[in-house]
């Protein structure tokens, strides 16, 4: 009833469905090839997916079961166990579908598959945040002459989500499911394609992340498809008979199993099961980076201050996105931290992290899950300077962070639970970026104390510059007169080798010679002026003590981050301390924001190399690989322990705005080519206005390298780190 729907509210759910034959079909008609892998599992693969399905939504769970015949079709339910139910030899297939639900609003839990008016079922797993009046409001004045005017394509954007957004008492799954009901009655005929159409421009139309599954029994097909961008998984199986499955999560082999296209909605058409055809929909419009508008301003505002304004309207643009996604979380214990973060200290979990405290009542904790593999990691540092640089902003109880130290025999006892989640693309990069967000996303771990900074040794380690220099943005290079290109017949000879000698040196000397002939004059030689001496020569010079651990035999200090060490009681307690486990149901996650950006090493090579064409050509290339690399795989990652992963940078609006600039101003900064800002600049300006200093000068590092999860595995692996491979295929250990 409408009453009841006003009481439950949105969850996050997994889902399943999967068409069973009861003999072998010859093929699939229309296009299979767009989304059928070409290996084939066996059926029981299926049913495993299924099974899986409960991680993902702890809270409800639900199965129905169809047999499809040439008499009309008659539902079995079935209990969420089993796959049985229907036994009738004349009919030809069955289909199952599964789901369980993460409850998230409201103060009843949804249950789902969701019957419609018209006989249907809906399975969706998503989040419903606006629903804009046409595809083509989604890009008013980012086209013509307002490409490149962030301020009328914010105000057009936030105007046109704020009318679209659902009331606060509205079950976005049962507003969505009664929707599908009108675009089916408004469709006389029984073909699959008109309604296709139809529940196409209906999902275009949805602000947020959705993977989603209709069954229209009046029609005899099903209707399934994701989100241009790909938020939420949803990958395709298929086994040698001809039997095809749709799913949250694979099973394994997972190297067996595509990642459904972002392209368009897909149909089955089941009318005839001798001639069954699978069909695509495409959307009506492209993703906005694939529009002609995106980034298409070609040069620099005509002033200063007008490119200087950028940076408060992203600000505002990204404060919205947080704050949409933070708000009425509900689930979970009473009085708990119901929204989280994946936290490196890094700078876009700590931007994220101070959007949050502010988007959400005083008294709502924010939850920051920190996770390393080594407990002198560099993602345990960077995480603790941003963390009291919040505590110093916001207060000591807006924040939780907790941090999970976790050693290599938990990472061998999980390695495969981990592997079952990575998807097709199962390197050892998907591996190691996966285990790190799993631990993390875990959230079992000890509390650190918000007062640690106060302590000596902290002081003591921050105060030492080379304990950062790792982590912290270098100078900007001060640009070089262009020096000739001399052949090596004109170039001066080493004065100890037969290699040419490097202009300027000191000893006329390559650099290898020269550095040998500062070792021979002692401990304080004459620095020459284009031979570096080596990192941490400084320190090896005089023993100290950095982060409690003192440095022995010449050799630098270890630093001592553990979790122990920092936690509430780990100064006093020689016990063994008791772990706790994050409540959190949602967590805010950075992806989107080194791609939107250009935070990624890369990108700073294009610049340098090609210019802003360079970066833009980057940029472009990271953004359509998206729904492929990263998204399915991190959703499936998180959800595995109950949590849902929500992506403020990859928001529609934040997306129109970071398209509508220049990409001259997003790749060098209001000071344009001749006076470079960092990496990231908005992001950056927006870190230091609210009083986040450390964060605003970190530099990118990838979250493999920062928790040291890469260090570990290459070892395991290869018996060594340099030879570890990130595009090396993952082949888990056994046990």
């Amino acid at each position: 009833s409408a009453a009841a729907a006003h009481q439950i509210r949105r969850g996050m759910c997994g889902l399943t469905a999967w068409l069973r034959f009861h003999a072998p079909i010859e093929c699939w008609c229309g296009c299979p090839d767009l989304i059928l892998p070409e290996g084939t599992l066996e059926p029981a693969a299926f049913e495993a997916a299924a099974a899986s399905l409960h991680r993902r939504g702890p809270d409800a769970s639900g199965a129905e079961d169809f047999a499809l015949g040439e008499e009309p079709l008659q539902p079995s339910i079935a209990s969420a166990d089993s796959v049985g139910g229907v036994s009738a030899d004349a009919i030809g297939a069955d289909l199952h579908l599964r789901a369980s639900v993460l409850h998230l609003r409201g103060v009843a839990t949804a249950p789902q598959p969701v019957v419609t008016s018209t006989g249907g079922r809906l399975l969706f797993n998503g989040e419903i945040y606006a629903v804009l009046p046409s595809p083509g409001a989604a890009r008013q004045g980012c086209s013509g002459d307002g490409v490149g005017l962030p301020i009328q394509v914010v105000s057009t954007s936030a105007d046109s989500l704020r009318e679209g957004e659902l009331p606060a008492e509205v079950s976005d799954t049962m507003w969505l499911a009664e929707r599908i009901a009108e675009c089916e009655e408004s469709v006389d005929c029984s073909d699959w394609e008109p309604f296709a159409e139809q529940l196409r421009d209906l999902l275009e139309k949805l602000h947020g992340p959705f993977a989603i599954a209709v069954w229209c029994p009046r029609r005899r097909a099903l209707f399934f498809g994701r989100d241009k961008l790909g938020r939420r998984s949803l990958v395709v199986g298929r086994s040698d008979t001809g039997d095809l499955c749709i799913s949250s999560v694979p099973a394994s082999p997972v190297d067996l199993w595509n990642e459904l296209p972002v392209t368009g909605l897909f149909a089955l058409d089941l009318r005839d099961l001798a001639r069954p055809a699978l069909h695509h929909v495409s959307w009506r419009e492209v993703m906005y980076f694939e529009q002609s508008w995106w980034w298409a301003a070609s040069s620099l505002p005509t002033s200063l201050s007008e490119a200087s304004a950028a940076s408060p309207l992203f600000a505002e643009v990204l404060s919205a996105a947080v704050s949409q996604r933070v708000r009425g979380v509900a689930g979970g214990a009473p009085n708990t931290p119901r929204v989280g973060l994946l936290f490196s200290g890094g700078l876009d979990s700590t931007v994220l992290a101070a959007l949050a405290a502010e988007a959400l009542p005083s008294g709502e904790v924010v939850e920051l899950l920190n996770v390393a593999f080594d407990c002198a990691a560099p993602d345990r540092l960077t995480a603790l300077c941003s963390f009291a640089d919040l505590v110093a902003c916001y207060g000591r109880d807006r924040f939780r962070l907790v941090l999970a130290d976790v050693e290599e025999a938990e990472v061998r006892q999980n390695e495969s639970s981990i592997c079952r989640l990575l998807g097709p693309e199962a390197t050892h990069l998907d591996f190691n970026i996966a285990a790190a967000l799993w631990f993390a996303a875990k959230g079992r771990g000890l509390v650190c104390r918000p007062d640690f900074s106060a302590e000596p040794w902290w002081s003591e380690l921050i105060s030492n510059p080379a304990n950062l220099s790792g982590c912290c943005l270098e100078e900007q290079p001060q640009a070089r007169p262009a020096k000739p290109d001399l052949p090596p017949s004109e170039r001066a000879r080493c004065s100890s080798c037969v290699l040419p000698a490097k202009p300027g040196c000191v000893h006329g000397s390559c650099k290898l010679c020269c550095r040998k002939a500062q070792d021979r004059l002692g401990p304080n030689p004459p620095r020459c002026p284009v031979h570096k001496p080596p990192k941490d020569s400084k320190s090896l010079a005089e023993p100290t003590e950095l982060g409690g651990v003192a440095l022995q035999d010449g050799e630098p200090a270890t630093l001592d981050l553990s979790a122990v060490r920092l936690s509430s009681d780990g100064a006093t307690s020689e016990a063994p301390l008791d772990l706790m486990t994050a409540t959190s149901r949602v967590l805010l996650v950075g992806t989107g924001a080194d791609e939107l950006l250009g935070g990624y090493g890369r990108h700073r090579t294009a610049r340098a190399k090609r210019g802003a064409e360079g970066v833009q050509s980057e940029m472009l290339k990271d953004l359509q690989r998206l729904w492929r690399r990263n998204l399915g795989r991190d959703d499936r990652v998180v959800a595995d322990h109950g949590r849902e992963a929500r992506h403020p940078f990859l928001d529609d609006a934040v997306l129109r705005f970071v398209g509508s600039l220049p990409i001259d101003l997003l790749a060098f900064g209001p000071g344009g080519e001749a006076d470079p800002a960092p990496d990231k600049w908005m992001l950056r300006e927006l870190a230091a206005a609210r009083g986040l200093t450390a964060c605003a000068r970190f530099k990118k590092r990838a979250i493999q390298f920062g928790s040291r999860i890469a260090k570990q595995s290459n070892v395991w692996h290869t018996g060594s780190n340099r030879q570890g491979r990130g595009t090396m295929v993952y082949r888990a250990l056994e046990a």
